[in-house]
């Protein structure tokens, strides 16, 4: 059997019709001119990810449809396949063959790494200026009003002018209008020295039978989030020092706490 006719691939996401070849052949009845190719309406797979293009078979004796899985299959394969094997059958599908010569392609997960760095030392390890923050924040810790927790946390930060400002944490009966010993202390630098940058914060805490804790206290979310502004509208990291009575955790910036952080609107 021969066939003469034209190929047109038919574009279902743009809805549009290309010429892709033309060839022209003898038959016993003479020269016939049908289209071997015509567009067919898109099918759905059971997968809506991967759009299928229908090659449509169609002559004067037959007709069978080609589906394929992928955008990406060129239609001189599916040619090349039933023209050279002169293999027709009605209404076969040949989706395994397709899906063997395009397969479908497939995402690649990768996995991101993310360090922290923080030291671990002890009190008398630190610096003159270091060890006096940690002092005022466990001062501070005295100043706490906490009637509902009973957990008591100070705060003391040392700005760029060498001036000192402490805060605690203030709870209330309606538990989100309390506030943070660290952000008591960064909102109070904010209110009175707005330009003055925070160079470093030491954070300390007692437990509800008033000793201090022996593991180093760290910083909440909200706290964080507010640190990470800080760093941010100065443009300079801020040196944290979270003290507990068997060690002290030193943390250069706040990212090293909170990596993924926002920082922009």
């Amino acid at each position: 059997m021969s066939f003469s006719g034209s190929l047109s691939l038919y574009n279902a996401n743009f809805q549009q019709v290309k010429n892709v070849s033309n060839w022209k052949s003898d038959t016993k009845k003479g020269n016939l001119t049908d289209s071997l190719f015509t567009d067919q309406r898109r099918v759905r797979d059971s997968n809506p990810r991967y759009p299928k293009r229908v090659y449509r078979i169609s002559s004067p004796a037959r007709s069978i449809t080609l589906p394929t899985l992928h955008s990406r299959f060129a239609p001189a394969k599916v040619i090349l396949f039933l023209v050279t094997t002169k293999y027709f059958v009605k209404k076969v599908y040949v989706s395994r063959f397709l899906l063997y010569l395009c397969p479908v392609k497939q995402s690649v997960m990768k996995n991101l790494e993310v360090k922290s760095v923080i030291t671990e030392c002890q009190f008398d390890e630190l610096s003159k200026e270091e060890q006096h923050l940690v002092e005022a924040a466990i001062e501070a810790t005295s100043r706490s009003y906490a009637p509902y927790s009973k957990f008591r946390v100070g705060a003391a930060l040392l700005l760029e002018n060498g001036t000192e400002i402490i805060g605690c944490n203030q709870e209330n009966a309606a538990y989100p209008a309390g506030l943070c010993a660290e952000r008591t202390a960064l909102f109070s630098a904010g209110a009175q020295y707005p330009d003055v940058p925070v160079k470093m914060l030491a954070i300390a805490a007692r437990t509800p039978h008033g000793e201090l804790q022996s593991e180093p206290v760290s910083p909440c979310g909200s706290c964080r989030q507010v640190i990470i502004e800080t760093e941010t509208r100065f443009r300079q990291p801020v040196r944290i020092l979270l003290y507990g009575s068997s060690k002290i955790y030193v943390i250069d910036g706040i990212k090293n706490l909170m990596p993924l952080s926002f920082t922009e609107f």
